[in-house]
């Protein structure tokens, strides 16, 4: 190898260098904190808020009610469900004691209970066929008797959209 040649690699071999780190220190920070530790997402590609409404039983036994919904824009999925639910409780009920979805409050108040898990799917280089989860909140509501169905889900759903906002906004990398 001639002195030039050596001295064209060596330069290659610097730049390089220098390159990766420079792209090392200024790549956006696309990290999330969960249970599990700290997750490295790569380049976020989509991430998706979502929520899942699940009954629980006596025994604690889980019943899907409404699953991978939109956390800005749940209320028509929950109506969804609001009357599938109403129907099938209809079926097999004289027409006079019918119900619409908005009405029905046939249930123990205080023994009724839900879960409202709240989290963000992320599609990113370091998670390119199945989405990372990242879980930001699960609670559990207990249905308020006073109140129709509807409006009980409704103003939990709505106060766990308000305390959970911020917190969901920190852990979105495209809305940044």
């Amino acid at each position: 190898m001639k002195n030039w040649q050596v001295i064209a690699l060596c330069f290659s071999i610097i730049a390089s260098v220098a390159a990766a780190t420079f792209y090392l220190k200024y790549e956006p920070q696309t990290i999330v904190k969960s249970d599990a530790g700290v997750v490295d997402l790569g380049k976020v590609f989509a991430e998706n808020v979502m929520i899942d409404i699940v009954w629980l039983d006596y025994a604690g036994n889980e019943d899907k009610f409404v699953e991978g919904v939109s956390f800005y824009e749940s209320s028509q999925p929950i109506a969804k469900a609001l009357v599938d639910l109403n129907n099938q409780r209809n079926k097999g009920v004289s027409e006079e004691n019918k119900t619409t979805y908005d009405k029905i409050d046939n249930y123990q108040a205080g023994k009724d209970r839900f879960i409202i898990r709240t989290y963000i799917t992320y599609l990113s280089s370091n998670f390119k066929t199945t989405p990372y989860t990242l879980v930001i909140g699960e609670e559990k509501q207990t249905l308020q008797g006073y109140r129709p169905l509807k409006d009980s889900i409704y103003s939990v759903v709505d106060r766990s959209f308000k305390a959970k906002k911020e917190e969901v906004a920190s852990n979105l990398f495209m809305t940044k």
